[in-house]
């Protein structure tokens, strides 16, 4: 049965929805506004038709001929479009070449009369040379050489300002120099006027030619290209020397005929060839060159001009929307793109879209990125650091330890991508898919990924440090080996079917990481619902990152003040420290109650910038007990014990009814702290006849022990004389229940920095022996 053809028809309006095209015939038809979504459009012929704000949502195109029609504002949502044929018609290449092949011919006649002219003013003195004539040709070629330069090494807009400078040289030198040129016959007026003269035609000819070349480069099939432009370079060489042996230039004049013609002609005939033979390979080596690299800047106007021109009757897809659309393996040469939009549009393996007309802002203008979505593991370039990738689709590619550092993903479609190793710092990938994706042992360190697909992807030993996985789905995640120090994680993450045996808590080091592995290596890997267990103690916290030292009495005062703006949210303090890379942060956990959590940082920021200048700038957080005002209404009052649990590194800090009571010391101000634990020692009482004194002595040797360990970092032993001085305030009033509940925290988590150390240390001896007796003088 022949199939129904649709040629020239006029069908603008109608709708083919869903139906079964197969190979149909639409070509030069009017098929504007044209409905085709969900059609099946495999192998049909859209030659020269007129798509104008045409349909194709999920429509399969592929195989079909597209050449030389428009798609002006026409819709591809999801539509396949592997294999399609896009770019010009063959008589609109006839009638391109032709006008390249006209331009070369034309530059050909140009460059003889140019020569003609040139080698004249040259030798058209018949007498002996003298010292003018020498000056003469020595300007005449020092200018050339210097425009030869520049032309081929800095282009189009430099040439044309040495012409400017050389033409000023020129004009100071007939100025100072007043002598006759030529034997007294022609002053220095002419030279003025020949030389700038000459280099701009020139400098013209060559644009012109660097265009026709770049247009045949464009509009010829790539395995004919190099033969063509080869073909027009020998034509320019033949025009000129056909031209230049034209009776008008070969026959001599009466003149020269009364003025020994032999000699003038012999003279004549060797120097314009010569210019002519010069012209000819400038020409012809600046036109190679503008072809020969795309990205040459100094003549990248003729290779952009030449696809600009080329596309006008190629392929429109002018502010097309190809949305997820699937281009593989599509030849889109001589195809206009202009306005088009391609958000996560799919061009792997596409053939030609280096020479189609792309906007400047698209993320497709440039030819690395062009690389990346279409080669992709072949692409050459690894390093895509800051670079604006919104949007891009690269499902399924191979991108194994590319650098993607503070480059621009949002939106984008990274399903499937093996990205080992790769570098994400910094990045931005908000709302982006990465469903299915490899990220094992890639860097996320600061990395953008609230609202983002990340189900089933492999995280194991990957650096989720400051991560931002607000609104992140992490569904059937695998978190194994994860380094989660600080990571941003809340109640709007979804973790359902996570898989997880143990993470890090804190940033690799070069020695072992089983220090902070969680749970420790002694305990083995999680269990049940341990993760989640895990995960919901950490959840909710808010962390702000400041470059200098924490300003106590700012930081209480802004936080105060905001508990007042949000009545229903209680905070709590969990750390006060040093984060890494010279910042200091502050983390809050959320008790109770919602928060926008960038509203609610900016606006901290915002007031302790302003509050700061208020107080003292070097003061730090306080490490003892302290008062301090309150900017506005009211009194901050209360004491910081800073507690210290080494399973979950959190210290408290509780926030409520207006009054802030304040625990906690801190991994800075290690005399501070020392200084204040021995004052709250030494206010226990000296007599030997009660529990007290003995206390007091037990506390003195734990905290020499502490002080002088060389195992423990001055955090932990900050850390550890908080709760030695938790001690002291229970043994002032040990029989109250209060300093019991306390006193026995204070144990445990001293006991929980032992069994970090090695069992060798004296620490852990000293421990070992005085925590129970102090444990027993206390009643508990």
């Amino acid at each position: 049965m022949e199939l129904q053809s649709f040629r020239n028809a006029n069908l603008r309006g109608q709708s083919f929805n869903g139906q079964e095209l197969k190979q149909k015939d639409f070509s030069n038809a009017d098929l504007r506004e044209v409905n085709f979504s969900n059609a099946n459009l495999e192998g049909s012929n859209f030659r020269g038709a007129n798509l104008t704000q045409a349909k194709f949502h999920h429509a399969n195109l592929e195989g079909s001929n597209f050449r030389g029609a428009n798609l002006a504002q026409a819709e591809f949502h999801h539509a396949n479009l592997i294999s399609v044929q896009a770019g010009l018609q063959i008589h609109w290449k006839i009638m391109y070449l032709f006008i390249s092949f006209l331009l070369v011919f034309l530059a050909g006649i140009a460059s003889a009369i140019l020569a003609n002219i040139v080698g004249d003013a040259i030798t058209q003195n018949p007498h002996s040379p003298n010292f003018e004539d020498y000056l003469y040709l020595f300007l005449l070629s020092l200018s050339l050489v210097i425009f030869s330069v520049v032309t081929i090494f800095r282009g189009i807009i430099l040439s044309i300002l040495t012409i400017v400078i050389i033409t000023i040289f020129l004009i100071v030198i007939a100025f100072f120099k007043e002598i006759l040129i030529l034997g007294k016959q022609t002053d220095m007026t002419f030279l003025v006027i020949i030389i700038p003269l000459f280099m701009g035609i020139f400098l013209v000819i060559i644009g012109i030619e660097s265009f026709a070349f770049n247009l045949m480069k464009v509009v010829s099939e790539k395995k004919n290209r190099n033969k063509i432009i080869f073909v027009a370079m020998f034509m320019i060489l033949a025009v000129t020397i056909i031209v230049l042996k034209a009776p008008i230039f070969s026959v001599p004049s009466q003149n020269e005929i009364n003025n020994n013609i032999n000699a003038v002609a012999e003279k004549n005939f060797i120097a314009i060839y010569c210019v002519a033979i010069y012209q000819v390979l400038l020409i012809c080596f600046i036109g190679w060159k503008s072809i020969a690299r795309e990205d040459n800047k100094e003549w990248s106007w003729a290779y952009t001009s030449a696809i600009a021109i080329a596309a006008k009757k190629g392929t429109r897809f002018y502010q097309a929307n190809l949305t997820e659309a699937n281009l593989t393996k599509a030849s889109l040469k001589n195809t206009d793109f202009k306005g088009a939009i391609f958000t996560r549009t799919y061009w792997l393996g596409v053939q030609g879209l280096e020479q189609a007309h792309i906007d400047i802002s698209s993320y497709l203008h440039k030819r690395q990125i062009q690389e990346l979505v279409i080669k992709g593991d072949l692409c050459k370039e690894k390093d895509f650091r800051k670079q604006d990738l919104h949007e891009i689709n690269l499902q399924n590619l191979d991108l194994q330890e590319f650098d993607f550092s503070e480059a621009d993903l949002r939106h984008s479609n990274l399903q499937g991508v093996n990205l080992c190793q790769v570098k994400l710092v910094r990045a931005k990938l908000d709302q982006a898919n990465l469903s299915k994706a490899d990220l094992r042992k890639a860097d996320l360190t600061d990395a953008d990924l609230r609202y983002s697909n990340l189900q089933e992807v492999k995280l194991s030993k990957a650096k989720l440090i400051r991560t931002k996985l607000d609104y992140t789905n992490l569904s059937s995640a695998y978190l194994t080996g994860a380094y989660i120090q600080d990571w941003i994680i809340t109640k709007t993450t979804q973790l359902t079917g996570v898989e997880c045996e143990y993470i890090y808590l804190r940033n690799p080091t070069d020695n072992d990481d089983d220090v902070n592995r969680m749970p420790p290596l002694k305990d083995g890997n999680f269990k049940g619902n341990d993760f989640h267990n895990f995960i919901n103690s950490i959840l909710d916290t808010l962390k702000f990152y400041h470059d200098q030292d924490i300003n106590a009495n700012v930081a209480i005062a802004v936080l105060k003040a905001m508990t007042k703006k949000y009545p229903e949210v209680k905070l709590e303090i969990e750390t006060v420290g040093n984060s890494g890379d010279h910042n200091k942060s502050l983390t809050l956990k959320i008790i109770d109650g919602e928060v926008n959590r960038d509203e609610f940082e900016r606006e901290y920021h915002f007031m302790y910038e302003q509050t700061l200048n208020v107080y003292d700038p070097g003061e730090k957080m306080a490490n003892n007990t302290y008062n301090g005002s309150i900017v506005n209404n009211g009194q901050v009052q209360g004491g910081i014990n800073m507690n210290n649990d080494h399973t979950n590194h959190s210290r408290t800090l509780n926030i409520s009814g207006g009054t802030i009571n304040n625990s906690g010391a801190g991994a800075f101000g290690l005399g501070d702290i020392s200084g204040t634990v021995a004052n709250t020692i030494n206010q226990l009482p000296d007599s030997s006849e009660t529990d007290q004194s003995s206390i007091k002595k037990l506390l003195t040797q734990l905290k020499e022990a502490i002080e002088t360990e060389s195992t423990l970092s001055d955090e932990d032993k900050a850390d550890a004389l908080s709760q030695l001085e938790k001690l002291a305030l229970a043994g002032k009033n040990p029989n109250e229940g209060e300093t019991q509940k306390t006193a026995k925290g204070a144990i445990r988590m001293l006991k929980g920095l032992a069994a970090e150390l090695p069992t060798a240390t004296k620490l852990v001896e000293g421990m070992s022996k005085l925590l129970p007796v102090i444990a027993s003088l206390l009643g508990i």
